[in-house]
């Protein structure tokens, strides 16, 4: 009898806070309810054009990068904080300066972030004229990039909440995620923009996708650094597909609660890579949350406000003689809800009151290629500031071993480019004495979205990762992830998409 009078009890005062206690908001109970919590930002970029022969200015571009990010701190209230990967919010390595070409002309370049924004809704920004409503932005600075290798996160912060976007409670403990569970991605893919012919970026909580899938398995790399573009870190490998523009959305549980970030990866080694889909394990962003003593709910500790604290101010709220404002009796109507609520309720009472918030403070001490038909989510490519005559295709070319081990390589659009030893010839040139590099080896190319790669009558051959060797003149269409080499496997590349 005791037992069940502290059971009643417990029912009693969790529905007490529910029915007079406004403020916080119950846990999330479906995927789909997280789409609030997401928000798309985009970084406005300027480049500045040189002549190579005089130093002199010779002209200057706007463009942009986008992404997803997703809301942390009081589950289901209106936030100022976000976390997104670290590539969504800078330049990746070889961006920020670097020679290309302006109508035929070499030019040296100098690429620099001017503003970061978080987009309200889906008349913004407009991608062809890079022009932004800022009566419909909300613009952001970025208060954490992560420093390590393979923590490819940032934690971001408005100059105000963002109506009507929420933050959302992270996994507590990782090992609660299995292998086989439920997973959905939630972002903004670059695909969904397609849907509007006047060039503005989707933006609104309805335009936020959700593919669902499940947990294929937990991947812990850390022999390859983020800094070179390969997988790094320790991940989620899911069936949920993610897209570009993608990255720094939230991959959440059955409960709408967040277990990984979405990101960029590509492998060399791994041949599943090329058709799985990774997340950043949910610590890195409870750490960098931690480092910057900014608290958040987990999905154990969301809920309500301490219980002692809702309780007074409720009963301060209440007219002492028991009277609303109106003069008429109001403890008869509240007896009765409550007795009706405690029947219904019954044992879901006793979790509720046993949820409380938690404040994290103290500090504890990727991208991935989809296939084909099925782009990996780097930030969104979009029209990043470069000449239009050297257009980015989205590919890059990624030194995995030898002379070029660790360099990348853009793929420009509409034009090859040719490797081996000569610099006269070649865009990608090897050191002169490269052992079994020709000195025009190969060239390499990008038509109608896909890769393709061709020996140019090279001495000692190009080679694909299976083995096979390329006839002189033949071309062979390759995906993100798939790899060549030079000659031998000491001189080899990987194909790789814009992060």
């Amino acid at each position: 009898m005791k037992r069940w009078m502290q059971r009643c009890a417990a029912c009693l005062v969790a529905i007490l806070c529910a029915v007079f206690v406004p403020g916080r908001a119950l846990a999330l109970e479906t995927p789909a309810e997280a789409r609030s919590g997401v928000v798309r930002v985009i970084v406005e970029m300027q480049t500045d054009l040189y002549s190579l022969e005089t130093g002199e200015p010779v002209g200057t571009l706007q463009g942009y990068s986008s992404g997803s990010a997703f809301g942390v701190g009081a589950a289901g209230e209106e936030t100022d904080i976000f976390v997104t990967n670290r590539h969504v919010v800078t330049l990746e390595e070889g961006e920020e300066s670097g020679t290309t070409e302006m109508d035929g002309t070499p030019v040296y370049f100098e690429r620099s972030i001017t503003s970061y924004y978080v987009l309200l809704d889906n008349f913004a920004y407009n991608s062809q004229s890079f022009e932004l409503d800022s009566s419909r932005a909300v613009p952001f600075r970025v208060i954490y990039v992560g420093a390590e290798d393979d923590a490819d996160v940032a934690v971001l912060q408005t100059a105000e909440p963002v109506e009507g976007r929420i933050a959302l409670a992270l996994l507590e403990e990782e090992d609660s995620l299995q292998v086989g569970d439920d997973v959905s991605a939630l972002g903004y893919p670059a695909i969904s923009d397609n849907a509007t012919s006047e060039g503005f970026l989707l933006a609104t909580v309805e335009d936020v996708t959700l593919t669902d899938g499940t947990v294929s398995r937990f991947f812990d790399s850390v022999s390859v650094t983020a800094e070179e573009g390969l997988l790094s870190g320790h991940l989620i490998q899911s069936t949920a597909t993610i897209n570009a523009g993608n990255s720094g959305g939230p991959l959440v549980n059955d409960q709408g609660v967040v277990v990984g970030i979405n990101t960029n990866t590509i492998s060399s080694t791994d041949t599943s890579v090329s058709s799985a889909y990774y997340a950043l394990q949910i610590r890195y962003a409870r750490e960098a949350l931690d480092s910057l003593e900014i608290p958040y709910d987990t999905d154990a500790t969301q809920s309500q406000e301490p219980l002692a604290s809702s309780l007074e101010e409720t009963a301060a709220s209440q007219p002492e003689d028991g009277l609303e404002g109106d003069g008429n009796p109001n403890r008869a109507w509240i007896v009765f809800l409550i007795l009706g609520a405690v029947v219904v309720a019954g044992g879901v009472a006793a979790v509720l009151v046993a949820a409380s918030r938690r404040s994290k403070s103290s500090p504890t001490p990727t991208q991935t290629k989809g296939m084909e038909e099925a782009p990996s989510p780097g930030p969104v490519p979009g029209p990043v500031p470069r000449p239009a005559a050297e257009g980015d295709s989205g590919f890059r070319i990624q030194g995995v071993s030898g002379a070029l081990e660790g360099k990348r390589f853009l793929l420009p659009a509409g034009s090859p480019v040719t490797i081996g030893r000569d610099p006269k010839q070649c865009g990608v040139v090897f050191p002169p004495n490269t052992p079994g590099v020709s000195g025009k080896h190969c060239a390499v190319w990008v038509d109608q979205g896909r890769v393709y790669l061709k020996d140019l009558g090279s001495t000692h051959g190009t080679y694909l990762s299976q083995g096979s060797k390329l006839a002189p003149g033949q071309a062979m269409a390759l995906a993100p992830g798939e790899s060549f080499c030079l000659g031998s496997p000491q001189e080899s590349f990987v194909i790789a998409e814009r992060r």
